[in-house]
């Protein structure tokens, strides 16, 4: 007797792409990735996949914490991702944390540069006049 071929189980081949392993029927992806057409993505810094699959960061921008961003300008992300320009007065300019006129930075605070104390540039400390400040 032959068995009937309608009667059969099929048995479905399941291919997992690149970096994932095939569990219960479904493709699985280690922990901090994502499943994505071209394999297990971690979403957190891939330009080609980022936040998600197949988002892809325009040029010139790079994928910081799931967000393209670009790091000449970004406060939050500037030269290196997670590297933030700090106080209201400093800024992302050329990957670089710069102060806004007439700050200064002084040991990585931005300082007003017109004070006795910072004339000009950091430390650069000036006697006021006896009229300015001083009573006898």
């Amino acid at each position: 007797m032959t068995p009937d071929s309608n009667l059969m189980p099929m048995l479905i081949s399941v291919q997992c792409p690149d970096g994932a392993y095939c569990g219960g029927g479904d493709c699985i992806c280690p922990i901090n990735t994502s499943l994505c057409p071209n394999g297990c993505i971690d979403t957190s810094s891939d330009p080609d996949n980022c936040g998600e699959c197949i988002n892809v960061c325009a040029e010139g921008n790079t994928c910081c914490g799931g967000t393209c961003v670009n790091l000449a300008s970004d406060n939050a992300n500037c030269g290196v991702c997670g590297h933030a320009c700090l106080g209201t007065s400093m800024y992302c300019l050329d990957s670089n944390c710069t102060c806004q006129s007439p700050y200064g930075n002084c040991g990585g605070v931005c300082t007003d540069l017109t004070t006795w104390e910072n004339c000009g540039i950091c430390g650069n400390m000036v006697s006021l006049p006896p009229s300015q400040g001083r009573t006898s």
